[in-house]
């Protein structure tokens, strides 16, 4: 079977759910679909300063928590940006089955060293550090070759009603937000169990 997961390299909470969820895949021989989906498309590349509200300290604390459960340090960078370039070229890197590599840059680049991911420079340099030809990335996200792709993981995302990210489907199952790896392991197993009983 197949995990769908939803994700954008703007969500602090997908960066963190990424190695949870890759660990239970792992645990119950799943494979993992990424869906790359662009929750703020209005965001501009130069990039806008993120205000503080009293949602985003929230936000902060509760991503401070989170982040210390799996011993990593993330923060919020002080501006929020658009990803849709950074969507696009992970979709180039699934070809070249560098993806987990580039997915790990760009939340690195983000969230740990605060960089405008929505700039090409940036994302270009996150394709070399995960061993992407940025001549090739380059070509690609200039000609918009995988524009389209985001299109349909966005179709597939309304169909499916996701709302928000990190979204994780697995048959029936349809967890939104990020969970403790525990909680995915019990849900998992008791999905799996359903699905058997019906075949």
């Amino acid at each position: 079977m197949k995990i769908l997961l939803y994700y954008d390299y703007i969500c602090p909470f997908c960066f963190l759910a990424t190695e949870r969820v890759l660990k239970v895949a792992k645990e119950f021989d799943l494979e993992v679909k990424w869906l790359g989906v662009e929750i703020h498309p209005e965001y501009t590349v130069e990039g806008k300063r993120r205000r503080k509200t009293e949602k985003t300290l929230r936000i902060s604390q509760t991503l401070e928590t989170v982040a210390a459960e799996d011993r990593m340090k993330i923060k919020l960078p002080g501006f929020v940006t658009n990803s849709r370039l950074c969507l696009e070229a992970a979709e180039f890197a699934k070809g070249k089955n560098r993806f987990m590599e580039f997915h790990k840059a760009s939340y690195t680049a983000y969230f740990m060293e605060g960089k405008n991911i929505g700039i090409l420079e940036v994302v270009l340099e996150a394709g070399k550090r995960a061993g992407l030809c940025p001549e090739e990335l380059s070509h690609s996200l200039e000609k918009r070759i995988f524009s389209e792709r985001i299109e349909e993981n966005m179709e597939s995302a309304r169909k499916n009603d996701v709302f928000g990210v990190p979204t994780f489907y697995l048959g029936g199952l349809r967890i939104h937000g990020i969970q403790p790896v525990e909680s995915y392991r019990k849900l998992i197993a008791k999905e799996l169990r359903r699905e058997h009983s019906l075949h």
